[in-house]
C-alpha cells in the first residue's frame, strides 16, 4: 500500500510539488508518531497547513482566498486522524508503525485531493493539476517495485 501511495505520487504530480509533499509527509508522520498527544496533533496541524500553503504557492493560488475551505478540511482531516492514533498508540510496536503510515498518507492524499481542488475553483488561475492517468500508469508500471518493498518487509 505504501508503495503504491508512492509511485501513485510520483506519477500523479510535478517535481516541485511531489518534493514539497514528500518532505511534508514525513515530518508528519513523525509528528503524529510523537508519545505526547495534544504536542503531536499541533505539530501535526501546522505541518499540513503548511503543506497547503506551500502547494497554493505552488500553483499560484493565493492561500488566503481559500481559507475558510482550508481551516474545515483541516480541521476534519485532524479529528479523523487524532482519533485513529490515539487508538493505534496503545499497540505496541505495529501502533507506532500504522501512526507514522497514517500520518505520511494522510498529508500525501489530503495533498493530492488539495491540488485538485484548486484547479477545480481557480482553472485558469491554478497553475498546476492532479494526473490521474500518469499516476495510475506509473504504478502499473512498476508492479517490481512493490514487490520488493514487501519482500523486504517479510525479510
Amino acid at each position: 500500500m505504501f508503495t503504491k501511495l508512492n509511485l501513485f505520487l510520483e506519477g500523479a504530480l510535478d517535481e516541485e510539488i511531489k518534493k514539497a509533499v514528500k518532505t511534508r509527509a514525513i515530518l508528519g508522520a513523525i509528528a503524529l508518531a510523537l508519545p505526547f498527544p495534544v504536542v503531536s496533533t499541533i505539530a501535526y496541524v501546522l505541518i499540513l497547513w503548511n503543506t497547503y500553503s506551500k502547494i497554493a504557492d505552488i500553483c499560484t493560488v493565493p492561500f488566503k482566498d481559500n481559507l475558510l475551505g482550508n481551516i474545515v478540511l483541516a480541521v476534519i482531516i485532524n479529528i479523523a486522524l487524532s482519533i485513529a492514533s490515539e487508538f493505534l498508540c496503545f499497540i505496541f510496536g505495529i501502533g507506532t508503525l500504522m501512526v507514522l503510515f497514517l500520518g505520511y498518507a494522510s498529508i500525501t492524499i489530503s495533498a493530492m485531493a488539495y491540488v485538485k481542488a484548486l484547479k477545480m475553483a481557480y482553472k485558469n488561475k491554478a497553475s498546476r493539476d492532479l494526473n490521474w492517468k500518469a499516476g495510475a500508469e506509473n504504478v502499473k508500471k512498476n508492479p517490481g517495485q512493490i514487490d520488493k518493498t514487501i519482500n523486504k518487509l517479510l525479510k
